[in-house]
């Protein structure tokens, strides 16, 4: 999709939604472009250019606590790259995931929770772990 430029800088679409505002935030992909949360980030960027963001966040002690934040950005840290990037940061209690992009609809998909990444190193280590014990 080309860019225009909207006088701010570059003009990007994103999908703009809290999932604690509605639980449908949860589930748009990238090709729900026609969706109530796909929106032109408009605003003041201080002369940067704005990306796409989604933030998932999870409080590990408290069931179906996960709420997820899809929204424009336009400040990047300083150790960021203006390329697709996600960071994890993570407590004792909360577990958080915080990705940005930089094209249309790219804050839409899923984000791989460690819990996951946990159960397939799990499975993959007992699977070596009984391969080495008992078929040797």
């Amino acid at each position: 999709m080309e860019r225009c430029r909207d006088g701010q800088g570059i003009a990007i679409n994103c999908f703009q939604c809290n999932t604690a505002e509605d639980r449908e935030c949860d589930s748009v992909t990238v090709n729900d472009t026609d969706s109530k949360f796909y929106k032109n980030c408009t605003g003041d960027y201080e002369g940067k250019v704005p990306f796409c963001r989604k933030v998932s966040t999870r409080v590990l002690s408290v069931e179906n606590s996960e709420r997820v934040l899809r929204s424009c950005g336009w400040i990047l840290s300083s150790e960021a790259k203006r390329d697709d990037d996600c960071k994890k940061g993570d407590t004792d209690f909360i577990l958080r995931w915080s990705c940005m992009c930089f094209s249309d609809a790219c804050n839409a998909a899923k984000t791989v929770h460690s819990s996951t990444t946990a159960t397939v190193v799990a499975v993959a280590a007992l699977t070596l772990l009984y391969n080495s014990l008992w078929k040797s």
